[in-house]
């Protein structure tokens, strides 16, 4: 069974990624989460239902199977990021929790 277009599975892995123009025309999926550390640039979220807007430097926490997408709104866009299954190394469930703004 072929995955639908929005399902992206990177597994487990740690990247850096740094450009001047950056847009995601449709949102996303993964079977993991995503940490991304935005050093630099300005960004238009969307996760779910939310949008907001980000300034560097922020930490941003997409949970797994949640639709997501960025769109740099100024700026250098550049930011490491962090993918990781619900478990920690140890075995034990990670918890996260989302705190309104």
């Amino acid at each position: 069974m072929a995955l639908p277009d929005i399902f992206k599975n990177d597994g487990q892995s740690v990247y850096f990624l740094s450009s001047c123009s950056y847009s995601l025309p449709s949102c996303h999926i993964h079977n993991h989460n995503e940490l991304l550390f935005l050093l630099s640039g300005r960004l238009r979220l969307e996760n779910n239902l939310d949008t907001v807007e980000v300034d560097a430097p922020a930490v941003i926490l997409h949970n797994n199977y949640t639709l997501h997408r960025a769109e740099l709104l100024e700026g250098q866009y550049e930011r490491y990021i962090i993918n990781f299954d619900n478990k920690t190394p140890c075995g034990k469930r990670c918890v996260f929790s989302r705190t309104p703004t």
